[in-house]
């Protein structure tokens, strides 16, 4: 059976591996510029600790060398692709730890160059919310974090907050984007965009034809276009090879394998799985309050189906009792009538799903009265705004799945190696060494030509003496 103390011990031993793991990652890329090793340490430590608290710097750490391909990287879908995979793990930095400072900005950071690309005005809105935030963090009393730091990334975070501003409140224009920017916007923005929605919660379709598209490019067409079957090219190209060693061997299979393509389009699969799993949990929730919300009514209905008016009482009566038998109660559909009752009480306009902090409080010791018009016409209201939304996100779920299916099919192109790439190399060297052979026994026939030529002679010479 384990004890207490031997938990606290293994969880002190899996931070002290996690801590480890990011100072060797954050060595790696930072220090000695190998991002290929950083990015597989991470992986791994997010792979089995990723939800611990103490990831958040594997995470950050990724979201910093996303960010830094994005910005070495001239292909527009790929760039994005980069920047939408920075972005989840500066998200998912601050989700697990709520003082990852330095993820604030590189989120807004992220948001504001996608704005830049896409033209989409609500990722500049989205880099203000988060820098908002983050200027809005607070340490906790004791929490070593040096000040100059701390003071740093509040100035960073107001820059970016106030570039983001100026982004989103100046106007749109389209006329200098590239032919590969336009087909983005006309053929999976715009004309995707049904009437309720806004751009952004398509952004996700674009995302995978983005990678899509770039598989393509990764597709190496045109190794041997160069080669000329004679002369001096053939043997500036043989010649044309770098020094082949381990080091060279182990970066040319790094790089056929587009390992960090794949770990970022990893990392946006992710993103729309958590996605997947949220809209599940809110249509759960909407069923449940759908469900709660005629009970509600019915119980109202009692009320009116008494024939002996004298025994009748208002709907805020009876809910106000039914709730207060619930009270201490734990279970989902509890909870769920309670927010129910609390929005009709309050003449919500609209569902709200949070669970309420003090039940009591908020529904049992109200003073106000609701008359049963108010009560009958929000039951009403609530009912067919909560029917308004089910289209919604149904339509998320079905777009999310799609999504999906469409990153996952293209992994398999991704993991693919193009072998030529690996082979050249040793090809080159093999002709190298045959081409230096036949070169030194071509040289020694010529001199051996060269002396066979000169021996008849000595011989003539002496015959005519």
């Amino acid at each position: 059976m384990m004890t207490k103390s031997s938990g606290q011990s293994d969880d002190e031993n899996t931070k002290s591996k996690i801590s480890d793991a990011a100072k060797v990652a954050a060595r790696d890329f930072w220090v000695e510029r190998n991002r290929f090793r950083a990015l597989e340490l991470i992986e791994k430590t997010i792979s089995d600790h990723g939800n611990h608290e103490k990831c958040f710097s594997h995470h950050e750490l990724q979201g910093d060398i996303f960010y830094y391909q994005a910005m070495n990287t001239d292909d527009t879908d790929l760039k994005c692709v980069y920047l939408f995979a920075s972005v989840d793990a500066y998200s998912m930095a601050t989700l697990l730890y709520p003082y990852a400072m330095s993820s604030f900005p590189g989120y807004a950071r992220s948001m504001i160059k996608l704005g830049d690309q896409l033209r989409i005005k609500k990722f500049y809105k989205k880099a203000v919310s988060k820098a908002k935030r983050g200027l809005l963090v607070t340490l906790p009393q004791g929490m070593s974090v040096e000040v100059f730091y701390f003071g740093k990334i509040k100035t960073e975070l107001e820059k970016l907050y106030h570039l983001a501003t100026e982004k989103m409140q100046a106007p749109v224009t389209v006329s200098d984007h590239t032919d590969c920017k336009m087909h983005i916007l006309d053929n999976h923005v715009h004309t995707s965009e049904p009437k309720f929605s806004a751009r952004p919660k398509y952004v996700d379709e674009i995302l995978a034809d983005m990678i899509c598209w770039t598989v393509e490019h990764y597709k190496s067409t045109g190794i041997y276009e160069d080669v000329m079957p004679k002369g001096d090219k053939i043997v500036s190209w043989i010649f044309d090879c770098p020094e082949i060693g381990q080091d060279f061997v182990s970066q040319m299979a790094k790089g056929v394998h587009n390992r960090e393509l794949w770990l970022a389009a990893l990392r946006i699969v992710r993103c729309v799985v958590r996605k997947m799993e949220r809209y599940y949990d809110k249509r759960h929730m909407m069923v449940t309050y759908e469900k709660m919300l005629n009970e509600a009514k019915t119980i109202c209905d009692r009320e009116d189906s008494r024939k002996n008016e004298n025994q009748r009482s208002t709907y805020e009566s009876v809910l106000r009792m039914k709730c207060e038998e619930l009270v201490g109660k734990q279970d989902d559909d509890t909870k769920c009538f309670l927010t129910v009752v609390r929005d009709v009480f309050q003449r919500k306009s609209s569902p709200s799903f949070e669970v309420l902090e003090d039940k009591e409080e908020c529904i049992s010791k109200r003073s106000t009265t609701v008359p049963n018009d108010d009560v009958k016409k929000s039951l009403s209201t609530l009912k067919k705004s909560l029917k308004e939304k089910f289209p919604l996100i149904d339509s998320k779920i079905l777009r999310n799945k799609s999504t999906y299916k469409k990153l996952i099919d293209v992994f398999p192109k991704l993991s693919a190696v193009e072998y030529r790439l690996v082979v050249l190399p040793f090809v080159k060297k093999f002709l190298q060494d045959k081409l230096k052979k036949m070169m030194k026994t071509n040289s020694s026939s010529v001199a051996a030509g060269g002396s066979a030529e000169r021996k008849p002679k000595k011989r003539h010479l002496s015959n005519e003496g």
